[in-house]
């Protein structure tokens, strides 16, 4: 029998979102096998983009500015952070969502059984005023492609609710590509422990955090959203997964790994 603080499964995401009636128009390297591209198709990218390769990306608000408003912007940014992955969506998200329930879930399993995608996702997290993402670019420009629907169609989403204007994030989103398997396993650790570590939740509450891939790891809830194989392939058990995340010795020990994100603030 479940634990009484074991979530429960929810109702699939694209059938049970719920619409608000705005109109508007959305403005030790991984062995991978298959050739590698390089990015360039955004400018001013420190760090090139390159296919089969796996990277650590994450923005922020800008000036810090919260990014969410509540618990429906948070489900706003999950729906296109999973619909966006897809290479061919048949509609924009804004239309999307003005679906039928029945239509919605009828495209969610053709983009489904397409299999085509943008970038693979493996962890994600979603805080008050950023966000982290674990990604490998499937394709050539699969990640600035993926990252610039993402972002533009929640920032169009958010101005509108928000009644303001202009950018929402600091800037370009950054990316630190993953060269080794100690800092796959590190980052996924770092992204799952954010709320607690950067004071959103307390720790007794990490493991249901509602906002991060954690939850998925752990109970298979949504679990459509991320591709849980390359990290639980590699722990005996989901438990020991869990251990793994919780050993706050070992994450003070990786802190070491993470500099790179307090310099790009």
């Amino acid at each position: 029998m479940p634990s009484p603080n074991t979530p429960q499964p929810q109702a699939n995401i694209f059938r049970s979102y719920s619409v608000i009636h705005i109109p508007f128009q959305e403005q030790k390297p991984l062995d991978v096998p298959g050739k590698a591209h390089y990015d360039t198709f955004m400018p001013f990218r420190k760090t090139p983009l390159i296919t089969s390769q796996v990277y650590h990306l994450f923005n922020r608000g800008i000036n810090g500015m919260a990014m969410f408003l509540g618990k429906r912007t948070y489900s706003r940014f999950l729906l296109a952070l999973e619909y966006y992955q897809h290479k061919h969506v048949p509609v924009k998200l804004s239309h999307f969502i003005t679906l039928s329930g029945d239509d919605r879930e009828s495209i969610f399993i053709d983009l489904r059984r397409d299999k085509r995608k943008l970038i693979d996702l493996y962890c994600y997290c979603l805080m008050p005023n950023h966000f982290h993402l674990l990604v490998k670019q499937t394709g050539q420009h699969g990640i600035t492609t993926y990252m610039q629907k993402l972002l533009n169609s929640y920032s169009s989403y958010y101005n509108l609710v928000a009644d303001r204007k202009g950018p929402l994030f600091q800037g370009p989103f950054k990316a630190v590509r993953i060269e080794t398997d100690e800092q796959f396993f590190n980052v996924s650790r770092y992204i799952h422990i954010n709320p607690y570590v950067g004071h959103v939740i307390e720790r007794k509450n990490l493991l249901t955090y509602p906002n991060s891939s954690l939850p998925i790891y752990l109970y298979g809830i949504n679990a459509s959203i991320i591709n849980t194989k390359p990290i639980l392939g590699q722990f005996n058990t989901i438990t020991h997964y869990r251990k793994f995340i919780l050993d706050q010795a070992d994450y003070k020990q990786s802190q070491e790994n993470f500099k790179y994100l307090y310099l790009e603030e």
